[in-house]
């Protein structure tokens, strides 16, 4: 019991004070208390600062944030396929929440994320990975760099593995026309070499020019040109041997015949026929060809003369004569100009002999206009030729070695100073 007059400690003004301070001082004490003890609870491994056992604040140096796995806060290398994200300017990072197979490491910016490094087997091509490099690039480490210009597929920056369009790959570059010695090969998109002393082709067997010392013989480039060919130097080909030929050095030189030709004067000809052909040079034919008539009990046709378009079988006079030429077809003669003793006919195309005593004629060849005997005298009225003037005639002084004759009713007496009598 309290003494009369006194009051109880618990309603003494300072005892209630002192019991809010206790208070005070109890809840303070938790205060500090608690974050001590949160303190010193141990952070998850790699983990330099944080609020609890299962998260991180700050990872070490070594360490990168991963805070979409609660057990494993701070990792040494992401989990796989779960690229790290470079965060801030600061170099801060930390693991993707979501599966990126391809990518080991990108950047957020601008509302994207953007590749910068690719996991093993891909390689970066406009900020992203892929596992092959598109047509035009080429694997450059482990980014796609583009190809020279034209290239289709490449291995370098430097030369072209295959190219694009119509061009053709040759030493590493692509061109629209192949050079000499190769090519354009269509399968393969390239200029393809031509074989072995092939100089132009157009295919792997069809050569079209060879080098000097090789013969193109059909489409191949030989050393040496077979039987019935010789090697013609100028355009480095194989000739075929003149007809009947079975060697030759030349188109015109030959060195052996076939059989059933022999050797004349360097040209194989025939040495006889079958039944119903008859020889003509060196060919079989079954009649003589223009130029040519077959004699009579003869088998080989035989030419005619110069100039002779066609003459008569059996005789060979000639019967027609070249364009330009006139025929003495009796004798069988062509001319380009008619004899002084001949008449010629331009329309006919003919010469014809003047009559016996005339060394010339005109009109008809019995018309003289001079004798061939130096004695005679021209009968100037008639064209004839005669031993001597008639009774009545005068003989006229004539140019040259022979005088003409006239009757003297013919002619004026007077533009004579001499008649012979």
């Amino acid at each position: 019991m309290p003494e009369p007059g006194r009051r109880p400690p618990s309603r003494r003004p300072g005892f209630r004070k002192g019991l809010l301070l206790l208070a005070l001082l109890a809840v303070l004490s938790l205060m500090v208390l608690l974050p001590a003890a949160t303190a010193n609870e141990e952070c998850p491994p790699g983990c330099t600062a944080c609020s609890s056992s299962t998260s991180c604040d700050t990872c070490d140096v070594d360490f990168i944030k991963n805070p979409h796995d609660a057990a494993n806060p701070c990792v040494g290398q992401c989990p796989p396929s779960h690229p790290t994200i470079l965060i801030d300017d600061l170099g801060a990072e930390e693991c993707a929440s979501e599966e990126i197979p391809a990518c080991s490491r990108m950047v957020f910016e601008n509302s994207s994320y953007t590749c910068l490094e690719c996991n093993p087997g891909f390689l970066i091509y406009e900020l992203a990975c892929v596992s092959s490099c598109p047509m035009g690039f080429f694997a450059d480490g482990v980014t796609c760099s583009p190809c020279m210009q034209d290239c289709s597929t490449c291995s370098n920056s430097a030369s072209c593995d295959s190219c694009s369009g119509n061009l053709f790959l040759h030493n590493g570059t692509c061109t629209p026309n192949c050079p000499a010695g190769t090519y354009e090969d269509d399968i393969a998109g390239a200029c393809t070499d031509c074989e072995t002393d092939c100089a132009a082709c157009t295919s792997a067997t069809e050569c079209t020019a060879c080098e000097d010392g090789a013969f193109l013989d059909g489409h191949a480039c030989v050393p040496s040109c077979p039987g019935g060919t010789f090697g013609d130097i100028t355009n480095n080909t194989c000739t075929v041997c003149d007809d009947n030929c079975d060697a030759c050095t030349s188109a015109t030189e030959c060195t052996a015949c076939e059989p059933a030709f022999f050797m004349h004067q360097n040209r194989c000809e025939c040495l006889s026929c079958p039944p119903g052909d008859i020889l003509s040079g060196s060919t079989c034919v079954g009649s003589c060809p223009a130029g040519s008539f077959l004699p009579t009990g003869k088998d080989e046709c035989q030419p005619c003369i110069d100039n002779c378009a066609k003459c008569a079988a059996g005789t060979g006079i000639c019967t027609a004569c070249e364009p330009g030429f006139l025929g003495d077809y009796a004798a069988g003669e062509c001319y380009s100009t008619c004899p002084g003793d001949f008449l010629t006919d331009d329309l006919a195309k003919t010469c014809t002999p003047c009559a016996a005593a005339c060394s010339s004629c005109a009109g008809t060849v019995d018309t003289c206009t001079g004798c061939r005997d130096p004695a005679h005298r021209l009968r100037l009225h008639t064209g004839e030729c005669v031993a001597a003037c008639d009774s009545g005639e005068v003989e006229v002084p004539g140019t040259g070695d022979q005088a003409g004759t006239s009757r003297s009713g013919d002619i004026d007496m007077s533009t004579f100073g001499n008649i012979i009598d």
